[in-house]
Parts: structure tokens; sequence; C-alpha cells
């Protein structure tokens, strides 16, 4: 099968580390993963494999400011304190 891959010759324990590597490389869930290499969590696979997550450049947590938006439209009552 490696051959058919074009992928050069390794013992079966590295193909581990490829699947685990493609996978996140890939955008599958690190849970996931995990628990294919049959771990109980996923621990030892962000130590390990961490570096193959992809980081994309995207607004991260922007939910926040829509929340905090929301609040500073909200109104008070006049004879109610605020703070």
């Amino acid at each position: 099968m490696l051959k058919e891959c074009d992928f050069k010759y390794r013992p079966i324990y590295h193909t581990r580390h490829t699947f685990a590597t493609v996978m996140l490389e890939n955008g599958e869930d690190i849970l996931w993963i995990s628990n294919m290499l049959g771990l109980t969590d996923s621990t030892m696979t962000l130590s390990r494999y961490a570096k193959y997550i992809k980081r994309d450049e995207r607004k991260r947590a922007s939910f926040l400011g829509k929340r905090v938006a929301l609040n500073s439209t909200e109104t008070t009552p006049s004879n109610q304190k605020v703070g």
C-alpha cells in the first residue's frame, strides 16, 4: 500500500504518526483522533501533534463584541443605580 501511495518504506508504527498528522492537518477533531489512536484523552495527542493543527487568521471570539454591544444598548430605568 505504501508503494501505491508513493510513500517510502516505514515501520507500521510510523504510519500511526502519519495518520494523526494528516488528520490534524485536515481539520479533524482532536478528540476523535485521540480515540482512533487508542488514547484515553487528548493530552498526548496535543503534546505530540499540536504543531500540525492549522491556525488560520480568522477573528476569534467575535460573539463577545456582539454581547458587549448588546449590553451597551440596553436601557436602565432612571431611578435605578448602575454598577
